[in-house]
């Protein structure tokens, strides 16, 4: 298959199924049919478009990404073994995550049930995109435990057709990644921690939406280390053999996730020049369209005051200051400081203040007519400046040309991960700072993946 978006079994990025196939071929058979009919498919009506684009795109370089490490771990006398993707379901385990971890991208409302959220109001996630992308995370683990039965159908309902014996094999080991699935992806982010002795990082806009989506015990809940929320999944990890699963394993391939997500660094040909400059057309349009409708909340906004750095500012004027960079633009430009002081200012104010309106009470009552004028000029900070960050982030990672991965020299059995950058493309400040995120993101992987000594070149 060559569609664009979607993986080529024959290519480097399809070396994943073909391992697995080589290992389990029903399980391999099962996963490439949901790959190639289902999967792909579930990025169709997301909210987000940037996201959505790049959804398919950046799990198929995740499978690329992983056979590459793979396959400079096959040169070593070990093998594979220290990640115990020499295993059929922990390897299953970590193409499925790579397929659905970013999969809360393309919820719609809070409560991701629709039933649900008919009978306790619902939070609409189009008027609020950031909230989308700062908890995604946790959204995929609700959405998979939530369409569990669609995402991983029955063997006939994907055209397989299989012995009593292989099905009901087959079965088992779906049940398992089905259930131990939405924790390994709730933790791809590096706000969760793997176990207890890995440190962690509190990001205010992350704790806001959480709180106000799941109330604050609920969403505390959910920061607990991934090695206690498997203690919930201590029947999967009764069976023995070949679909075998233990609470290790799983994690490794948490600690995995995590490590490949942070490599995919890179702008891919979508997002060319050419493309790269329609993009930033159609975003500093849309900005300015959003801009011409503050004024009609003017007084509100001006009277909302955020901590900026220490200052007291405005929430009109910090949207100004957003739409006064788009205007400032240029593609040479390698800074995104600026705007990045105001969002990490202004999302975690936009929420809080919803939570305030909200209190104790069902999203319905953030729509009511006291509220719902503030709720507006909130929705349209939020929009207008999320739009803006999006670009930018793409933008940057446009400098980056690839990330690969180099044996260490000699006896040393490291593993080197390489971030090439452009040329005559500035490496200063935010660029090294790519390669700076890489090398956190292992350290909190902890004993996890110590084995590979992975090391950011």
């Amino acid at each position: 298959m060559n569609h664009d978006g979607f993986l080529d079994i024959d290519s480097p990025e399809g070396g994943l199924i073909r391992r697995l196939r080589g290992m389990d071929p029903t399980l391999g058979a099962y996963l490439e049919r949901l790959i190639e009919d289902r999967w792909p498919q579930m990025w169709l009506g997301d909210q987000i478009t940037e996201v959505a684009e790049r959804g398919r795109h950046h799990s198929k370089k995740l499978m690329e990404i992983a056979e590459s490490l793979l396959s400079v771990l096959d040169r070593d006398e070990k093998g594979c073994a220290s990640l115990f993707m020499d295993e059929p379901l922990p390897l299953a385990l970590l193409i499925s995550s790579i397929y659905l971890h970013d999969i809360g991208y393309t919820a719609l409302v809070y409560p991701i049930d629709p039933d649900e959220a008919k009978d306790t109001g619902a939070f609409p996630f189009s008027m609020f995109p950031s909230a989308v992308s700062e908890v995604h995370h946790l959204l995929s683990s609700e959405l998979i435990s939530h369409n569990g039965e669609r995402l991983f159908p029955l063997p006939e309902d994907v055209g397989l057709e299989l012995d009593s014996d292989s099905g009901e094999k087959l079965m088992e080991a779906v049940e398992i990644l089905k259930g131990v699935l939405p924790d390994i992806c709730a933790s791809h982010r590096k706000y969760v921690q793997l176990d207890r002795t890995v440190d962690f990082e509190k990001k205010k806009a992350v704790w806001q939406v959480g709180k106000l989506l799941m109330g604050k015990e609920r969403f505390k809940d959910t920061l607990a280390p991934l090695d206690d929320r498997l203690d919930s999944c201590g029947r999967l990890f009764e069976k023995e053999g070949a679909i075998g699963l233990t609470k290790k394993k799983a994690l490794t391939v948490a600690a995995l996730l995590r490590v490949l997500d942070g490599c995919d660094l890179q702008s891919e040909g979508a997002f060319d020049e050419g493309r790269l400059r329609q993009w930033f057309q159609r975003t500093s349009y849309e900005i300015e369209s959003l801009e011409i409708q503050l004024d009609m909340f003017d007084r509100d906004l001006k009277e909302l005051m955020v901590n900026l750095e220490g200052k007291p500012i405005s929430v009109y004027d910090c949207v100004k200051a957003i739409c006064d960079d788009v205007e400032d633009f240029s593609f040479e430009r390698v800074s995104t400081k600026r705007v990045g002081r105001i969002c990490k200012a202004l999302y975690p104010f936009v929420f809080k203040t919803l939570r305030r309106l909200k209190g104790k009470k069902g999203f319905d009552c953030l729509f009511k007519p006291d509220s719902l004028p503030s709720v507006q000029a909130l929705s349209l900070v939020d929009r207008l400046v999320f739009k803006w960050e999006g670009f930018l982030a793409f933008h940057m990672s446009g400098f980056v040309e690839g990330v690969s991965f180099v044996s260490g020299e000699g006896d040393s059995c490291d593993i080197g991960i390489r971030v090439d950058f452009k040329k005559d493309v500035p490496v200063e400040g935010e660029l090294t700072s790519f390669a700076e995120g890489l090398s956190e993101e292992i350290d909190r992987t902890g004993r996890y993946l110590r084995d590979l000594g992975l090391f950011v070149m």
